[in-house]
């Protein structure tokens, strides 16, 4: 883990690693400049680590859904002892096992609660949430649904209490969506960020959702969406401000060279 405290120089910080597995951390929240949580996963297990200075981590217990292997990749913070993370768990661990979607909350800092999510149909398809942004007990967050090759789509699930998920409409589209970030600035306002591939899946072109009122989704700015770019995740200062990153090169050919691209709203 690296951190700063003057937003030039980085240093690493020691972090808790659970004995005899491999471990990983992939999103982190922040509500103060030293209280943060970090998620991610120990050999197929849930990982939460928290630091109220900065620096010391610990690890919180986790629970783990099903007996197969938990992963978290996202998570969103409010304030010291709110929090929801996302990712994906497998039932059983059997390896034709399809992937659910994975969310969980902490109330009081200490305990975490599996929330049960919706897995969009069929029931034979991979689902997994990629990202997730709250506004109090209103979260969104976003994931894909993978039936078969040639069919990835996108899907966006939202809670205005913490506990129950419901799937909100997005727009069709002709090729595989993959949504990766959302950012939110309000408890209605939030903006998506992804991918969509041709029929053909050879080439990919930026994907922009935005919604207003917390349900309805479109496309903000059609003319953005470009060959060869990628948006990988999203942030939202303020409702139609947001800064998004990413790769890009000239074909969209995904198997090109790639470099760094930041998107900002203006």
């Amino acid at each position: 883990m690296l951190r700063t405290t003057n937003g030039t120089t980085w240093k690493r910080i020691r972090t808790p690693n659970p004995f005899g597995a491999p471990s990983e951390l992939t999103s982190v929240s922040c509500v103060t400049a030293t209280r943060c949580r970090a998620v991610g996963d120990f050999g197929g297990n849930s990982l939460v680590l928290i630091t109220s200075n900065g620096t010391s981590w610990f690890r919180q217990d986790s629970p783990n859904r099903g007996a197969g292997a938990n992963y978290l990749l996202a998570v969103d913070c409010q304030t010291t002892s709110s929090c929801t993370a996302v990712g994906l768990f497998f039932n059983t661990g059997r390896e034709t096992e399809k992937a659910h979607t994975l969310a969980m909350r902490t109330i009081d800092a200490r305990t975490w609660i599996p929330v049960n999510t919706p897995n969009p149909s069929p029931k034979n398809s991979d689902n997994f949430l990629n990202d997730v942004s709250c506004r109090g007990t209103t979260c969104t967050a976003v994931g894909v649904v993978d039936p078969s090759p040639g069919t990835k789509r996108g899907f966006i699930l939202r809670t205005t209490d913490g506990i129950n998920w419901t799937r909100a409409a997005t727009p069709t589209a002709t090729g595989e969506i993959e949504l990766r970030g959302v950012s939110c600035s309000s408890t209605t306002e939030c903006t998506a960020v992804g991918i969509e591939w041709n029929s053909a899946r050879t080439v990919f072109t930026s994907r922009l959702l935005r919604t207003t009122n917390g349900s309805a989704w479109a496309s903000p700015s059609p003319s953005s969406e470009k060959v060869g770019h990628r948006a990988n995740a999203v942030s939202c200062a303020l409702a139609a401000k947001c800064m998004a990153v990413g790769g890009f090169n000239a074909t969209g050919d995904p198997a090109g060279d790639f470099k760094s691209l930041v998107l900002r709203e203006t």
